[in-house]
């Protein structure tokens, strides 16, 4: 179990980080400059939070007025973006160099198992100067892992990494978690590597946490609109009245079935707002007649830019396959649907 309710003052500004999990796989996710790296930092033991207390599995790694374990204490596994291997050492050498520093002996099973599951085997006598970018990032995740850490901790990890690099550097540190069942907190700006990485999903923004919780909930029914937006909703309107089962947004009724209490704003995610056929008989739920404006043609998918009299610009996601079949044609008019049970209703954060 992960708990943490912290403060944190820098000049002018107060950094808030509540949250707590009993996931194995917690992304922190927020644009950069939000405080993500703040966060870590302070888990790891390199400066103190101000106010709080940080728990990780049962130890307490702070506690204002209490408790402050130092670094080697809290036996955390960090991994900044920049790898810091030691260039004059060997791979084999950078791999160990925590268990010689810690005086530990080092454990020849997880040694063994690292180096295989990370397929490094081949590199060990060899320096960091000769190696790729993804190369480094696995010797250096060998090395936070061999001194069997409490929680590992990567600050933007694979944002220098080609895609199919780190699309299989991730696989490989799923599997290595999963083995020894260790916890991990993932920084990331990416919304893709959020979503592969994370089981639980922390939301930032400006230096404060604004949501936080199961990955399918916070990416696809956010609770509040600057979640949203942080995770390109796109489509978003203010809502200017509510009913039983109803919404009047830009002066148009929307059907909806998942109205929230307090709720100010109502969205649709792209992929899920439904091209109605020119050849359908019946109306369909919120059917509206938009203008196409633009079609972009993507890798596997179609992005379509939308016009509205009243709700304004529309975004539709379609698989390729799919929009092969509907002969869309820009500046063309088309019937849309947006379905009561895809029109997600979203506070807003407030300053208290």
């Amino acid at each position: 179990m992960i708990e943490i309710s912290i403060k944190k003052y820098f000049r002018r500004k107060t950094f808030v980080y509540n949250f707590s999990s009993n996931k194995q796989r917690i992304v922190v996710f927020g644009h950069s400059g939000a405080g993500k790296s703040n966060l870590v930092k302070m888990i790891a033991g390199f400066y103190p939070p101000d106010e709080g207390f940080i728990s990780i599995n049962g130890v307490t790694f702070f506690k204002k007025g209490e408790i402050n374990l130092s670094i080697d204490k809290r036996r955390v596994g960090y991994l900044p973006q920049e790898y810091t291997l030691f260039p004059h050492l060997t791979v084999l050498n950078n791999i160990l160099y925590g268990v010689k520093i810690r005086k530990i002996k080092a454990d020849r099973e997880l040694f063994e198992f690292l180096i295989n599951t990370l397929e490094i085997g081949e590199y060990l006598d060899k320096y960091p100067s000769v190696l790729s970018g993804g190369q480094k990032q696995r010797i250096a995740i060998a090395r936070a892992l061999m001194v069997n850490p409490n929680i590992l901790l990567f600050d933007e990890p694979f944002s220098s990494l080609d895609k199919p690099i780190k699309e299989r550097l991730i696989d490989l540190i799923n599997i290595i978690l999963q083995r020894m069942d260790k916890p991990a907190i993932f920084i990331t700006h990416d919304i893709d590597d959020a979503y592969l990485l994370g089981d639980d999903v922390v939301v930032i923004k400006d230096g404060k946490v604004i949501e936080y919780g199961n990955k399918s909930s916070i990416f696809n029914k956010p609770q509040y609109v600057e979640t949203a937006k942080l995770i390109n909703f796109k489509n978003i309107w203010a809502i200017d009245k509510a009913g039983n089962g109803y919404l009047i947004a830009n002066n148009e009724k929307l059907l909806t079935i998942n109205a929230i209490d307090g709720a100010k704003y109502v969205g649709i995610r792209p992929e899920n707002v439904m091209i109605v056929r020119k050849d359908a008989k019946d109306k369909k739920e919120n059917q509206f007649e938009v203008a196409v404006r633009w079609i972009k043609r993507l890798s596997g998918f179609c992005e379509i830019k939308v016009e509205h009299g009243n709700l304004g610009t529309i975004y539709i996601k379609l698989p390729e396959h799919a929009f092969n079949k509907l002969n869309i044609v820009e500046n063309e008019n088309i019937n849309i649907s947006l379905k009561s049970e895809s029109l997600i209703t979203m506070k807003e954060v407030t300053n208290g």
